[in-house]
Formats: structure tokens, sequence, C-alpha cells
């Protein structure tokens, strides 16, 4: 449950990039011959990005207590509550479309924005995520081993994952993937030409399949009987950091 090391610095990276690369391409896709204002625009795309990212960590948060407490529980939200913050989690998503589809008439500076709504909301989700599993694992083991098996009972649907959870993990990865390779190929030839956009969706797909891979490889690792398998896999590792590496190139 507590989950690795490096996971959760990816995911406060991922966070990171994104905001501030959010950020940096509202500044420069409003900045007309080379000087930047402070207009209605971008300070609407700002404030709708950095809001998206507070109701994103919000929705997360309430909807694990919701979905993963019992309902006995003095802890679980109300079912109000829960339909409020999801309320302001869509009036957030809502707004950002809005800016992304105001924000500049360039159609590569739209995808680009379009790309990093989804960007920092899977971030804030996912890391708000991480952050919960470390602090409930560092509580459980606190407990005596009297309380924990009482406790484990009580944790069980936060370690098997919600529904909604699992369900938002696989449509942020083909929507991002599908989302991305849309918007790509809507752009004009004089922009991107084709056999360019064929390379990139290859790579896309290669990137996408080797991310699966390191993943799984990272997780049996920290395993400690996988661990010693795989010291004897020394190649098949090399293969996959290679194709890793490879892709993202």
């Amino acid at each position: 449950m507590r989950g690795t090391s490096a996971n959760h610095g990816l995911c406060v990276v991922s966070m990171f990039c994104s905001v501030v690369l959010g950020l940096a391409g509202v500044y420069f896709m409003t900045k007309h011959g080379g000087e930047w204002k402070l207009t209605s625009k971008p300070a609407l795309a700002g404030q709708s990005l950095l809001f998206l990212v507070t109701q994103s960590f919000t929705l997360s948060k309430v909807s694990r207590d919701f979905l993963s407490v019992h309902e006995d529980n003095v802890g679980r939200p109300t079912l109000a509550y829960y339909n409020q913050v999801l309320l302001f989690w869509v009036i957030a998503l809502t707004s950002s479309m809005y800016s992304a589809a105001t924000v500049s008439d360039v159609a590569e500076w739209t995808s680009f924005y379009t790309m990093d709504l989804v960007w920092v909301t899977v971030s804030a989700i996912c890391l708000s995520k991480a952050v919960r599993d470390q602090s409930e694992a560092d509580a459980f083991e606190s407990l005596s081993k009297e309380e924990q098996p009482g406790a484990l009972h009580d944790m069980a649907p936060i370690i098997r994952g919600t529904y909604m959870y699992k369900f938002f993990v696989w449509v942020s990865c083909l929507g991002s993937t599908a989302m991305m390779m849309a918007l790509m190929w809507s752009w004009p030839t004089s922009s991107l030409n084709t056999d360019r956009k064929l390379l990139v969706t290859v790579g896309d797909l290669w990137c996408l399949i080797s991310v699966f891979h390191v993943a799984k490889l990272v997780r049996d690792k920290a395993d400690r009987a996988k661990s010693r398998q795989l010291k004897k896999q020394v190649a098949f590792q090399a293969l996959v950091w290679a194709s890793m590496l490879g892709s993202s190139s």
C-alpha cells in the first residue's frame, strides 16, 4: 500500500512540471509582438488551471473517503458533500476547457493547453493518492499487533483501490493517448507533415508500451522473491530500460 519512493517522487515531479509548463505555455501563447500583458485571457487561463488542480486534489480525497470508508464510520463524507465537491470539479473543468478554446487562435497552442489540463488533473489525483497511501501506511504500522487486524479490515477497500480510481486510471491512459493523436493529426501539414505525424504516432505507442514494462519491472524489484529472480535476468532488464529510453528520445 505504501508504494515505492520512485513512484512518490515521479508523482511530485509530474505535478510540478505540469503546472509550471502549463503556466509557461499560457505566457508564451498570449505574448504578441515580443510584449506580454496580463489581460483577461491569460489571467483566466492561469486561474482556471490552478482551480482545476485544487479541485482535483479535493475530489480525490473526498471520493476515496466516500467510496472506501464504511457507511457507519463517522469519517465518511455525506452524499451531499460528495456531490458538492464533484460539482465544483466539473465547474473547474468547464472553466479550463473554455480557456483552452479562447486563449489562443493557434491550433498547436490550444492542443498544448488542452493536453496540459489532462496532465495536471492526472498528476493531482495520483499525487494525492500517493501521499495518502504513505500516511495511512505509517498510521497502520504505528498500531499495536492487536489493533492491526481490525484496522486491516477497514483498510481493505483502500488497499484494493476504489472502482472510480481504477476507471480513472484506464480512461486517463487511453484517453490522453487518443486525444494527443487526434489533436496532432488535426494540425495543418505546414505545421507538421504527414511523415513526422506517423513517426510521432508510432513513437507514442512504443513509449506507452515501454512505460508499462518499466512500471512492472520497478514493482517486481520491490518484491524480495521477484527481485532475486530478476538478478539472473540482466539482459531482460537492460532491454526494458533501453526500450524506455529509445521510445522517449
